[in-house]
């Protein structure tokens, strides 16, 4: 068995052990999608083929039935939401208030797709506290809530922004059902 089998036995156990469910990773900053020499010219056609391709992701996602794929339903409907406009958020972002992205040399940023640095811990004393009080992390929440972040619509970010904004989420739900039908 080589090492890539061995992962994904792994992953296989852990999926059983924990009653986990695999998830479709997906990256909006064109790093990816620009650079591998794809088939895709440009991210606009990337887009149109991922919005093509979300109904099969809904499909096996509906094939479970559990509440964290009923979730992952909603956000998929959001996700191809966005993707027709991604110009804004399909729910408010809760970036640098409720998630944070920490990095191998201490620096805090308010997500995963957001490149501005709120603070290092070191220079806050390893004090969370004092860095979530800080005036870059209050600078970081207003270029999220005005729209001057890359307005992205991810996994990592989204799912929390909804479960923080229930009824928000519920509107844009059945928006992106409308425009579905």
């Amino acid at each position: 068995m080589n090492f890539f089998d061995k992962v994904i036995e792994e992953i296989k156990n852990l999926k059983r052990r924990f009653l986990l469910e695999t998830s479709f990773p997906v990256w909006f900053q064109g790093q990816l999608y620009k650079n591998l020499n794809s088939s895709y010219n440009g991210v606009n056609e990337f887009r149109k083929a991922l919005i093509n391709f979300i109904p099969n992701i809904k499909l096996t996602i509906a094939s479970k039935k559990s509440a964290i794929s009923k979730g992952r339903e909603v956000f998929y409907g959001l996700l191809k939401l966005w993707l027709k406009n991604p110009t804004h958020q399909v729910v408010p972002c809760e970036a640098a208030k409720i998630r944070f992205f920490l990095d191998p040399y201490g620096n805090v940023y308010p997500c995963t797709i957001f490149n501005f640095i709120i603070g290092n811990l070191k220079e806050y004393d390893f004090d969370f506290k004092k860095l979530f009080k800080s005036s870059m992390r209050n600078k970081a929440r207003e270029l999220i809530e005005h729209e001057k972040c890359p307005i992205c619509c991810n996994t990592c970010e989204t799912i929390p922004s909804m479960m923080a904004h229930p009824l928000h989420t519920l509107l844009s739900w059945i928006k992106s059902r409308r425009k579905e039908n």
